[in-house]
């Protein structure tokens, strides 16, 4: 998956997309993201990037809903047609979205330790994980950037169990909704649900 940067790119341009269409291509891309500053940046700005890569196969993943309000999930979900979203904690701030968001089965990647250090929420026991499984949303643990956020997968399911109290049964449906959400190919996702189940 590769993001534009909504603050970086002019979206006339259309550079990311006109990259990843192009000769100088990445294999093994299967989704454009849309990362960056939200607020000034709304989705429908980037509509016609979304559209060129709809059309091409590839997947909607923009982030959305992490620093500014429902406004632009709905944007990502009406105008770039969002398959799955970055983060979607504000959706909760907007019963219709919740309920179109979990009738539709849109994923939300959530990043526990990425929303807290950059205080999108009042520390780790603060985050709305739990308010949002309760809503019925499909949500998918994550890390965001391991690198930057100084996490780990195993980190994030720590959390979510000690803090969040999150059954193993629970985490373990986490997981699946992240396979299922994810583009991995099928042998691969054959092999880690048959991990899953296992475990």
């Amino acid at each position: 998956m590769c993001d534009i940067s909504r603050e970086s790119e002019d979206p006339a341009a259309e550079f990311t997309i006109g990259y990843l269409l192009g000769p100088q291509a990445p294999s093994g891309v299967v989704g454009l993201g849309l990362g960056g500053i939200e607020d000034g940046f709304p989705p429908d700005l980037f509509a016609s990037s979304f559209q060129r890569a709809r059309a091409s196969g590839l997947a909607a993943l923009p982030h959305a809903g992490e620093t500014v309000g429902p406004d632009s999930i709905w944007g990502a979900v009406r105008t770039l047609r969002a398959a799955r979203i970055g983060h979607g904690l504000r959706c909760l701030e907007d019963p219709a979205l919740v309920e179109y968001l979990a009738v539709n089965r849109i994923p939300l990647d959530v990043a526990i330790t990425s929303n807290a250090r950059l205080k999108l929420v009042d520390g780790v026991p603060a985050h709305p994980i739990t308010a949002m499984l309760d809503a019925g949303l499909v949500v998918t643990l994550n890390t965001d950037d391991p690198a930057y956020f100084q996490t780990t997968l195993t980190d994030e399911l720590d959390l979510a169990h000690r803090v969040h109290g999150l059954s193993r049964d629970t985490l373990l449906g986490l997981q699946r909704n992240a396979l299922d959400a994810s583009y991995a190919d099928g042998r691969t996702k054959e092999r880690i649900r048959a991990e899953l189940a296992a475990a």
